[in-house]
């Protein structure tokens, strides 16, 4: 089992990314056909247990919704569309670890990768 869903994140009206306690970052295409009982395809981003759990992730849709639900502003809206959804391809994801990760949605790759000092 991955656990639980600690953030979730709207990329567009039909695509969802969410990270899990032990699975990293997937990312649900509503649109899919579904592959097994209730569920449609999912792209997962690889992930090692190391780089600790997955706190938030967050695009330009001008929040951040974090492992506690909590929403926090983000960016300014205009890479927003009439929907409310970003029109950027790319979303930040942080880490336990202090990691910040830049993603490419589009093709689910790690384009960038941010380290926090440590005292």
């Amino acid at each position: 089992s991955e656990g639980a869903v600690v953030s979730t994140l709207a990329i567009s009206p039909n695509v969802v990314a969410f990270a899990t306690q032990r699975g990293g970052c997937k990312v649900w295409d509503l649109r899919q056909p579904n592959r097994g009982v209730g569920r449609s395809a999912i792209v997962s981003l690889p992930w090692h247990p190391k780089r600790g759990v997955i706190t938030s992730l967050a695009n330009a849709n001008g929040e951040v919704l974090t492992s506690d639900f909590s929403s926090v502003p983000f960016v300014n809206s205009e890479n927003v569309n009439e929907e409310g959804f970003s029109t950027s391809p790319w979303f930040v994801l942080s880490t336990s670890t202090g990691e910040v990760e830049l993603i490419d949605s589009r093709f689910m790759t790690s384009v960038a990768r941010w380290k926090a000092p440590t005292p």
